[in-house]
């Protein structure tokens, strides 16, 4: 870690999250996210949790996405 060299900047902390992209960041493989859903939602990959559950049929999915997808092909429900 660099020690900041301007001196509006008063520690090494300030440096590194001006340099930053924003956004949250797993910390697993350091990918950024615009929101912090999105992120919750890629550390259930990493964990190989599926949050989202068909109340029909039990099936589970990654992605609140997938979960509509799969209740509008299976169930004929409208998306």
């Amino acid at each position: 870690m660099q020690l900041p060299s301007d001196p509006q900047k008063t520690s090494a902390y300030d440096s590194v999250v001006a340099d930053e992209p924003q956004g949250f960041k797993c910390d697993l493989c350091d990918k950024y996210f615009k929101k912090r859903e999105y992120l919750k939602d890629h550390l259930n990959i990493h964990a190989g949790r599926k949050r989202y559950h068909c109340l029909y049929c039990g099936e589970a999915f990654l992605h609140r996405a997938s979960l509509a997808r799969h209740k509008g092909k299976c169930h004929l429900m409208p998306v």
